[in-house]
């Protein structure tokens, strides 16, 4: 009888050894970024809405506040 998977545990305990990766300082001074982005919450809302149906649509879809 022969064993299909040998080849395959040999491969995969190589790989293993091969790929280990060393480890990467948390805080770096070149990851200090200055600028922040904006929160994605913000509505964005138009100056004026397309039709009355569409103002009536939006308005009933959004989010009321908690």
């Amino acid at each position: 009888m022969v064993d299909r998977n040998a080849a395959f545990r040999q491969h995969f305990l190589k790989v293993a050894i091969a790929d280990r990766i060393a480890t990467i300082p948390a805080h770096r001074p070149q990851d200090h970024i200055t600028l922040e982005m904006a929160p994605l919450e913000i509505r964005h809302r138009s100056v004026r809405p397309i039709s009355a149906k569409h103002a009536q649509a939006s308005r009933f879809l959004q989010q009321s506040p908690v």
